[in-house]
């Protein structure tokens, strides 16, 4: 890892962290940006060189949406759920005699959402994998923020385990 203060190289130990600021994903999808082979690269020939340590990528979201309808672009994922519940129904006959129905129901609830880290996380390391990096050496790992429109930006960083 390279300390910009300092501008030399030292061993990677374990709890380090590096941002790859040049790995990112095509708009609305979990694919690699072909920018990003270069930097994974690089990485590879660190995790190869390491191979006493294991890596997380770590794939974070500052900006999760969510919605009942897709009112954006960017929201890509869905996510449904079913939801079993009963209905009672009372009915009351010419004679005045009430008689009560209970039938079970289920309803589906649709949510679209924008966090695609998962399956970026995903991505990433099997591409890793395909271009020889061991599959013990790398495992994914995602985190999802909160954040204002304007700071939305999906970050992929390594951290030496």
């Amino acid at each position: 890892i390279i300390d910009r203060k300092l501008e030399k190289l030292k061993p990677v130990e374990k709890g380090d962290e590096l941002d790859l600021t040049n790995v990112g994903f095509r708009p609305q999808s979990t694919e690699l940006a072909t920018q990003s082979q270069q930097e994974l690269r690089k990485l590879i020939r660190l995790i190869n060189g390491n191979p006493a340590l294991k890596f997380n990528v770590e794939v974070s979201l500052y900006g999760f949406e969510k919605d009942s309808v897709q009112s954006s672009p960017e929201l890509t994922e869905i996510l449904t759920d079913t939801i079993h519940y009963a209905v009672t129904r009372s009915t009351t006959d010419s004679t005045g005699v009430v008689s009560t129905t209970t039938i079970d129901s289920i309803s589906v609830k649709t949510t679209y959402h924008n966090d695609r880290t998962v399956l970026q996380a995903l991505e990433v390391v099997n591409y890793l994998i395909e271009q020889g990096v061991p599959s013990g050496n790398v495992s994914p790992a995602t985190r999802v923020f909160e954040a204002v429109p304007e700071e939305r930006k999906t970050l992929v960083r390594i951290i030496a385990r």
